[in-house]
């Protein structure tokens, strides 16, 4: 098992167990060379809020399209106190800018259209050509207060340097940006923006060029970042990445000690936005840990909006659903106590309940899906656990492969 997840994961597992908060990424020492580049472009400060670069600058909020900055309304012009709702409308309607950055959770993007798409690590030039998708609107994972049960819109949290994302600006447009360092002051970003609207962007192809850092870089001795707040009972060990000698010493400790990747993994899932968290979803469903199932089942309406794919298919699209049934009977008892929480809703296409009972039928087949769906009804605690699992046995002949 040991020898087989060395070749399945070991391409990813680095990035992947530094995502986690297992030791730290290296610095950026190189950007890109945009001196042939006509799109617009160029080197940002985002500044942190208490900062004194905000009075230079004018403000926290940078607009791409004009390369100035403007300040977060917080009141009306009669004193009242905005809402986080109104402050994004009012952002928007008079385009105030596109991007911030706080020191919150280690590092935070916020997004003022709400739309931020993480590409993973790499120099901007590697995005060139490509056609990529509308970034999904994004929350973070701290649920705010009010009406609302989801967390604030548009940021990323836990952002580490060197990553690239895809944003879309509050004017319509779409912008490449580069995260370089992040310091006291603030966070820096190289970035390369399409005026005319549209998700693919020319850059020419060169040669990099060497990046002088603002800030002293982290700290590369295999100091452990401390895991998320909200990624309880996370402990791994630290791995030392800063050189491929020893970074396969410390992924053979780290494999053959299980449940340390395991525990590091499910914390990518639960923290993640982009590639890396496809990634831990895999790897988790192919070294079938038991101890993943309730997490990939609550979150198994995530889609992978960055595979490469020939043809869309459930399990392309949404990875957490191969990934419970290679965890087998666990993953379908997870997939279950999530479908007796799935209250009865109109449900079209592949709703939740419908992947969620397509993980069942998947695991136990045609036949026995039914029969285990029947005894959860009949062992539900409640009328409302009894009156979604019918629901959920109503939807079973409709998932994909049943007839």
């Amino acid at each position: 098992m040991i020898r087989t997840l060395k070749t399945s994961l070991g391409a990813g597992i680095a990035s992947l167990l530094a995502f986690a908060g297992v030791g730290f990424a290296d610095p950026v020492a190189s950007v890109d060379d945009l001196e042939k580049c006509e799109l617009p472009h160029g080197i940002a400060l985002l500044p942190e809020e208490r900062s004194p670069e905000v009075r230079r600058l004018g403000g926290v909020i940078f607009r791409c399209s004009t390369g100035k900055y403007a300040s977060v309304p917080r009141e009306t012009e009669d004193g009242q106190r905005l809402r986080a709702p109104d402050i994004y409308a009012l952002i928007r309607k008079d385009q105030l800018g596109d991007l911030c950055y706080s020191r919150l959770n280690k590092g935070t993007l916020v997004a003022w259209s709400g739309r931020l798409a993480d590409l993973g690590e790499g120099m901007l030039a590697a995005q060139a050509g490509r056609r990529l998708l509308d970034p999904p609107v994004v929350y973070s994972k701290e649920e705010r207060s009010g009406d609302s049960p989801k967390g604030y819109e548009g940021m990323i949290e836990f952002i580490t340097e060197g990553r690239c994302y895809l944003l879309k600006t509050t004017d319509e447009k779409y912008a490449l940006v580069r995260l370089l360092e992040m310091g006291k002051d603030g966070a820096l970003i190289q970035w390369v923006l399409q005026p005319d609207g549209g998700r693919t962007f020319a850059i020419p192809a060169g040669a990099p060029v060497d990046y002088v850092r603002r800030w002293k870089p982290p700290a590369t001795d295999g100091a452990k970042t401390p895991p998320p707040a909200n990624v309880p009972n996370l402990h791994v060990a630290a791995v030392d990445v800063s050189s491929p000698a020893r970074f396969a010493a410390a992924l053979e400790q780290h494999l053959c000690n299980r449940q340390s990747v395991a525990e590091a993994l499910i914390g990518v899932v639960r923290t993640g936005h982009g590639p890396e968290k496809a990634r831990a979803i895999k790897a988790l469903g192919e070294m079938r840990v038991a101890a993943a199932a309730p997490v990939l089942a609550a979150d198994i309406g995530w889609m992978d909006r960055w595979a490469v794919r020939s043809e869309v298919t459930i399990d392309n699209t949404y990875p957490c659903v191969p990934a419970l049934v290679s965890i087998g009977i666990p993953g379908a008892s997870a997939a279950i106590k999530e479908l007796s929480t799935q209250k009865p809703t109109p449900d079209t296409g592949h709703g939740r309940r419908k992947l969620l009972a397509s993980v069942v039928q998947r695991v136990y087949g045609k036949k026995a899906a039914g029969v285990v769906l029947h005894e959860a009804i009949a062992t539900a605690k409640t009328d409302e656990e009894r009156a979604n699992l019918q629901e959920a046995l109503k939807v079973l002949p409709d998932v994909p492969g049943w007839r």
